[in-house]
């Protein structure tokens, strides 16, 4: 059977409308902007797309819609039902309905998208949050604007229970399947791979904290990605044993946009070789110094 994730009737896209729960969305002066009034339907049938200033946690936002995406999917009645989350459909799978969770760090690639069903969700600092999507016909698809500096505080468990699982309008055990899969994918994220935080990669190339040109965050502090505490040979298992993983297997993505950096046994231990070997941000070569090639 199916557990239905919405109590109500959805829309031609999914789209079940209730009050916004924008109420639970302020943490310590610092809002999620919950610019949509509606609540979006589990599965939800419409285009959604993540757009991010680089750097503001905006592959964590995108790999977390996908996640909700893919778990919905397993509920719904539909088996042929696909989530594409790296815009490569294959030709045999042309006739199958796709759930879209598309990704960009430009408003220009998706000005184009006027479907009713389109909804976009932000990721922003300070400098950025007040201009996003202003091109003409974008700014009425905005769902949420979320700051760098609330993620960070958030972490987790904030973001995906305080804003998502009632944006979505998540079962519970829906939301406990995404969180457990996104726990472990999240450490993966920050302390294995090409795009892993600036702060494990330099001490990887010898460079103590205390000699980072940028000042690494306390130990401990919601900014500080703690790789050194992680057995991460046991996260990549864990992660891999999760139900959403072992029903997605061939797409289980650190990065966007490099499959080649797909989540499997031993390749925290192959990209810490890579790096003590030279290598940097998305497999560019080290070039010295005491900076990263992109901040953390």
């Amino acid at each position: 059977g199916c557990l239905r994730c919405a109590d109500e009737e959805a829309g031609d896209h999914g789209v079940a409308v209730r009050p916004s729960p924008s109420r639970l969305l302020r943490v310590s002066g610092m809002d999620a902007s919950l610019v949509s009034e509606t609540t979006l339907a589990c599965p939800y049938f419409g285009r959604i797309v993540q757009l991010g200033t680089p750097r503001t946690a905006s592959t964590f936002q995108w790999y977390m819609l996908c996640t909700i995406q893919r778990a919905c999917a397993l509920l719904d009645k539909n088996a042929s039902l696909r989530v594409d989350c790296m815009s490569q459909r294959r030709p045999d799978d042309s006739r199958r309905p796709v759930l879209s969770v598309l990704k960009t760090h430009r408003p220009i690639e998706i000005e184009g998208l006027q479907d009713t069903g389109l909804r976009i969700f932000e990721t922003c600092n300070q400098a950025t949050c007040l201009s996003m999507s202003q091109l003409p016909g974008l700014n009425h698809a905005v769902v949420v604007r979320q700051p760098y500096e609330l993620t960070q505080r958030w972490g987790l468990a904030g973001t995906l229970f305080s804003l998502m699982q009632p944006l979505f309008d998540l079962p519970e055990t829906v939301a406990l399947e995404v969180h457990t899969h996104m726990k472990y994918w999240s450490i993966l994220r920050q302390c294995c791979g090409s795009q892993q935080s600036m702060y494990h990669r330099l001490e990887l190339h010898g460079i103590a904290r205390d000699q980072q040109a940028s000042l690494h965050h306390p130990q401990g502090s919601y900014f500080d990605p703690s790789c050194e505490q992680y057995q991460l040979e046991a996260v990549e298992r864990l992660f891999l044993g999760t139900l959403l993983a072992r029903k997605f297997q061939e797409e289980l993505w650190l990065a966007h946009g490099r499959p080649q950096e797909r989540i499997r046994p031993g390749m925290c231990a192959t990209w810490q070789t890579r790096i003590v070997a030279g290598a940097d941000f998305n497999g560019y070569n080290w070039t010295g110094g005491t900076r990263g090639a992109w901040a953390a």
